[in-house]
């Protein structure tokens, strides 16, 4: 026999998330997942998880973390100059960064 077992309530989720605008942006993604609109809840989340991430740097900038700040300096010259291609490897590489550069996640 074979019971529903439900790990983690998505609402309890939402409550651990500690930036208002990631909250808000996670929640949307849970919104879209409960109605079913599965594509949007992925994009959506992705949306949310590159958001809090780069927060996360951002605060370790206004602390005086040296990599946090290059990261950041990079962020805002590419958004400037509309450097989409380098835009868009930050947004590949974002994972691995906030895992290899930040240590933001336990290697498994």
């Amino acid at each position: 026999m074979m019971t529903n077992l439900r790990l983690t309530d998505l609402d309890e989720l939402i409550l651990t998330v500690r930036d208002k605008t990631s909250r808000i942006y996670i929640a949307e993604a849970v919104n879209a997942y409960r109605i079913g609109a599965y594509r949007s809840a992925i994009v959506s989340t992705w949306i949310a998880v590159s958001y809090d991430i780069i927060a996360k740097i951002y605060e370790l900038d206004i602390q005086g973390d040296n990599n946090a700040k290059t990261f950041m300096m990079n962020l805002g010259k590419w958004i400037k100059n509309k450097q989409i291609i380098k835009l868009q490897e930050l947004e590949q590489n974002l994972l691995k960064r906030a895992l290899d550069d930040f240590e933001f996640f336990i290697r498994l």
